[in-house]
């Protein structure tokens, strides 16, 4: 599994094909000692130091998880493979990542619901934090390594239309992804570089809303989803980035602006206020009120001077949208110390 002719050869693509097969007769019958044996050698106190050997061991769950046959058959181990990828998680080298990035974009397409299961979330944030890999680290990398079979760049941009899929049209991941994705936003503070997928993760908002918003799941409910950046710190993520001119092009500024829409309405908390004759509705009517404009004078082009001014009038009128001293104090807070791609 770990070949290390890096030719195309027939000869080399049939010895893999062969042993993968033979892979495939072992999970029939002893899945549980292939996961022992694999988990051995992924483990990082284990004496297989080289990386090969680990990617091709990830390369052996790819295949076996992307075999409709076996689906039957891997379903009682899902949990246990899940624990066995995650020994890769915080793996340094390009070559395991890749493989272990395939091996979760397997599983987005497996009818096992392993994003579902214990650990299967982290799995997700492998692939958001991959997706985020900062442009300084691809630019040293390809100077020192030029000829590489594993690239940052590769895995980022692998990553990112990953994420597209999973969240595209099927519907199959909505769950798993709604309002998972708004979760990972609370890692913004301490890792500035996850800024980088900003826009990225914007267009899979709005792929996802244009579904989630017509069921019963569109709405958070922030008081039980600890997860979730809170209602005031969201608006805080999305006005800094929509104030990035000179770092987001104009198309994906207008998907950030987008999602800003699209998520107004579940930053009024109708959940939280049930029981009230008329729930309220002032992020959703600010915001869909205002964006459509700025939208418009982005298309038409603007200066960074006039876009500043539009966004910080936007802000403005956030703050004060909810007539609370504690809700404008908060986000007061947040807006000097959030960090933005300049950063990462």
């Amino acid at each position: 599994m770990c070949i290390r002719d890096r030719s195309n050869s027939s000869a080399v693509k049939g010895a893999l094909g062969f042993l993968l097969q033979a892979t495939e007769h072992i999970a029939t019958f002893h899945m549980d000692g292939l996961i022992v044996f694999v988990s051995k050698i992924l483990d990082s106190r284990s004496l297989h130091k080289d990386p090969s050997i680990r990617a091709g061991c990830l390369q052996i769950f790819r295949h076996l998880i992307s075999r409709k046959a076996l689906e039957p058959r891997l379903q009682p181990f899902m949990d246990s493979i899940i624990a066995t990828l995650k020994l890769s998680i915080n793996d340094s080298d390009w070559r395991v990542r890749k493989n272990l990035a395939a091996t979760i974009i397997a599983m987005g397409a497996s009818s096992i619901p392993f994003f579902q299961a214990i650990g299967g979330p982290d799995l997700l944030s492998y692939i958001l934090k991959n997706a985020s890999i900062p442009e300084s680290i691809v630019t040293e990398f390809n100077a020192k390594n030029p000829n590489s079979t594993a690239s940052p760049q590769e895995i980022r941009d692998t990553c990112r239309n990953t994420l597209t899929l999973f969240s595209g049209s099927s519907g199959k991941l909505d769950s798993s992804l709604w309002p998972f994705l708004f979760e990972h936003m609370s890692d913004y503070v301490d890792s500035p570089p996850l800024v980088t997928a900003f826009p990225t993760v914007c267009r899979c908002l709005n792929q996802l809303g244009a579904r989630v918003s017509e069921t019963e799941n569109y709405y958070v409910d922030f008081a039980t989803a600890v997860n979730v950046p809170k209602p005031h710190a969201l608006a805080v993520k999305f006005l800094v980035q929509a104030m990035q001119l000179d770092t987001h092009g104009p198309a994906e500024l207008h998907s950030i602006l987008e999602s800003m829409v699209l998520i107004s309405a579940v930053l009024d908390e109708p959940l939280a206020h049930q029981n009230s004759e008329e729930p309220p509705a002032e992020m959703y009517n600010l915001w869909a009120g205002m964006i459509p404009e700025l939208q418009k004078q982005l298309m038409e082009g603007v200066t960074a001077e006039a876009w500043e001014d539009y966004v910080c009038k936007l802000i403005s009128k956030t703050m004060v949208c909810k007539q609370s001293e504690q809700w404008a104090e908060d986000m007061t807070c947040l807006l000097y110390t959030s960090p933005s791609p300049r950063d990462s």
